[in-house]
């Protein structure tokens, strides 16, 4: 690759986040002179894929959006969410290649449903962003909220349960209509997939699988819920490969992965038995469980032995792989192990 692919790739993955500093970083990257990667900057500019805004010092870069386009369409008995993708987002991503195409037919109109089907909201709010990086699809609604009713439909304590339940999938409170995989798909799918609701705002990516806790201010409410699908153009990823990676070999759906730390309610430690019963809840619907510890830092005994003997013992057809836990962590599920004597149906994996 040319060190000027090189240097556009380096723009094109830092510029929706260095608008203001992006020429430092291109002059420390790749040890050229300012005016060098203002060079380089500039090109993109002509080309219409960058613009700028600003003076010397205030001067700032970003994308150039090919498309930036807002719907408001009204929810009706009859509305349908393949009529939204075609009226809203297809005409848009003609040009691009299927497997991304089909990433993003799938996503938005697995979120569309639920907002017909499950939102109770008048309208649904669209905004389509297309540039050479991002594919952005926010999708809106003004109904009861996702997380709110969730809660009610489990009777679960608190609505930050509800992203717990997310992330292991086969969630539905309507059974009859839908199989509870749309959102697990969908936010392994896309680069980036976020959910704001109320006062809780969850992100999540297709790298790490961790959803990520992110506003801090409890002022910060939206009434509805939001979704946003984020996916880059260039990515090789498929929709096959994502189903491939949760099915098993009869292609149902059986393999979850759990972020551990969404069992424990702000500024708990997770060291209860009724801690484990909550994580454990729905485990039955799969026959093999990836317990992911990143953000742990420790467990309690009785958290262990209940997750990693009670349930265990009494569900041996299980396979439960544990990742990314600490030497603490470890060390409580180890012991758990040697005194229980699970067998072999717990395993740990270095990476995810």
């Amino acid at each position: 690759m040319s060190l000027k692919q090189e240097v556009r790739d380096f723009i094109f993955e830092h510029l929706r986040d260095h608008p203001h500093d992006v020429v430092r970083m291109i002059v420390e990257r790749f040890e050229v002179s300012r005016q060098t990667a203002n060079s380089y900057l500039r090109s993109l500019v002509d080309e219409g894929l960058v613009y700028g805004e600003g003076k010397t010092k205030a001067r700032r870069y970003f994308l150039k959006d090919f498309v930036n386009k807002a719907f408001d369409i009204p929810v009706t008995p009859d509305l349908m969410e393949d009529t939204v993708w075609l009226e809203t987002v297809q005409k848009y991503l003609r040009d691009y290649p299927k497997n991304v195409v089909s990433i993003c037919h799938h996503g938005f109109t697995e979120i569309v449903n639920n907002v017909i089907d499950h939102s109770e909201s008048p309208k649904i709010d669209i905004e389509v962003i297309v540039n050479s990086l991002q594919i952005e699809m926010v999708i809106r609604d003004h109904g009861i909220g996702i997380f709110e009713k969730i809660k009610n439909d489990l009777r679960l304590d608190n609505k930050w349960y509800a992203i717990l339940e997310l992330s292991k999938g086969k969630l539905t409170t309507d059974a009859e209509k839908h199989t509870g995989e749309g959102i697990f798909f969908t936010s392994r799918m896309f680069d980036e997939f976020s959910i704001w609701s109320d006062d809780l705002f969850f992100r999540t990516s297709a790298d790490n699988q961790d959803w990520i806790f992110e506003i801090e201010e409890k002022d910060l409410v939206l009434k509805g819920t939001c979704v946003s699908l984020f996916l880059d153009p260039r990515t090789t990823r498929t929709a096959r490969e994502v189903f491939n990676r949760y099915e098993d070999e009869d292609s149902r759906f059986s393999k979850t992965h759990v972020p551990v730390r969404l069992a424990k309610f702000e500024g708990e430690d997770l060291v209860s038995r009724s801690q484990a019963k909550r994580l454990v809840t729905r485990f039955e619907k799969f026959t093999e469980i990836v317990l992911d510890f990143r953000g742990v830092s420790i467990i309690g005994q009785a958290f262990a032995d209940e997750l990693f003997r009670v349930f265990q013992n009494a569900h041996p057809g299980i396979h439960m792989i544990y990742v990314n836990a600490n030497q603490d962590v470890e060390r409580v599920i180890k012991h758990v192990r040697l005194t229980g004597q699970v067998g072999q149906q717990l395993s740990l994996l270095d990476e995810p």
